[in-house]
C-alpha cells in the first residue's frame, strides 16, 4: 500500500519536495524511483526534521510516518509542530500494525498485546485532538483519490495530514490465499506501449519488463491489488481470468 501513497506524493509533487521519513518498512521508500525519503534521523524524528525544513527550504516538506511509529514517537512532535505553526503535509501510514518487527499490535488497532479485543484509537481522532485542522483519510489503493488528497493538503495554509490506510499486504495476501480470493493482474501486451511507467515511476516489485520491454508480472509476487491497472495510461493490466 505505502507504494501507492509514494507514487501519488511523486505525481502531486512532480518529486519537488523535501521528504523526512522515519523507522519502519516504509524507509525503503528512500529507494529508486521512489525517493520519498531525503531525510532519517531516528525513531520518531519525521515530524520534528520536517518543520524545522518548512521554515527554512522554501519548498514542499512532507513528512511520513508509520501508524505504530506515530503512537510510539509521532505526536509529541506533531503537537510542538501545530503549537508553533509550522506548514507541511504529515502523511501516516497505516497499515494496522508493527510490520517491520513481526506484526505486533498497537493502540490504533483494537486488540492489546495479550490478544484482548479494545476499542481502537483512530489516528485521525489523535489528529484533530492535537489541534491539525486539515485531516485526511484515503485509501492509497485508490490512486487518483490519493494524488487529490496530496494536492488538497499542500495547497493548505498550514499543518495538513493524510492518513494513508489500508491494511498490510503481507496480512491482506495472506487471507485472500486462505480464502481463496487472490486474482493476480496479467498484462495485455496488445495495450501495452512500453512507456514503462509501471517500472520506472511506480516500481511494484512484481512488475518487470521482458527482452522485448514489454511489461511482465510475476503471479507469486502480484497481490491483486490493482494499483497498476490505474497507473498505466493504456489500460494494459487486466486481472487474470480465473477457471472455475
Amino acid at each position: 500500500s505505502h507504494m501507492g501513497t509514494y507514487y501519488a506524493a511523486w505525481m502531486a509533487t512532480k518529486g519537488k519536495a523535501i521528504c523526512t521519513t522515519d523507522i519502519g518498512c516504509y524507509t525503503l521508500g528512500l529507494n529508486l524511483p521512489s525517493k520519498m525519503a531525503d531525510y532519517l534521523l531516528c525513531m520518531g524524528s519525521s515530524v520534528g526534521t520536517a518543520g524545522a525544513m518548512s521554515m527554512c527550504s522554501g519548498l514542499p516538506v512532507i513528512a511520513f510516518i508509520g501508524d505504530s511509529t506515530f503512537f510510539h514517537g509521532g505526536i509529541h512532535g506533531l503537537v510542538s509542530a501545530v503549537y508553533n505553526k509550522h506548514k507541511f503535509v504529515y502523511v501516516i501510514l497505516d497499515n494496522s500494525t508493527t510490520a517491520m518487527t513481526g506484526h505486533q499490535p498497537h493502540p490504533g488497532i483494537g486488540i492489546t498485546g495479550l490478544g484482548v479485543k479494545n476499542e481502537p484509537v483512530l489516528i485521525e481522532k489523535v489528529l484533530e485532538g492535537c489541534g491539525v485542522k486539515k485531516v485526511i483519510v484515503v485509501d492509497p489503493y485508490d490512486i487518483k483519490s490519493t494524488i487529490q488528497a496530496f494536492k488538497d493538503a499542500l495547497a493548505y495554509d498550514g499543518l495538513a495530514a493524510i492518513v494513508s490506510r489500508h491494511p498490510c499486504a503481507l496480512n491482506e495476501t495472506r487471507e485472500k490465499k486462505k480464502k481463496g480470493l487472490l486474482v493476480p493482474y496479467v498484462v495485455d501486451r496488445t495495450k501495452c506501449k512500453k512507456c514503462a511507467i509501471c517500472t520506472d515511476k511506480f516500481a511494484c516489485p512484481a512488475i518487470s519488463l521482458d527482452k522485448e520491454n514489454y511489461a511482465v508480472v510475476s503471479e507469486a509476487l502480484c497481490v491483486g491489488c490493482g494499483m497498476c491497472s490505474q497507473v498505466c495510461p493504456s489500460h494494459a493490466f487486466v486481472k487474470k481470468e480465473v477457471k472455475m
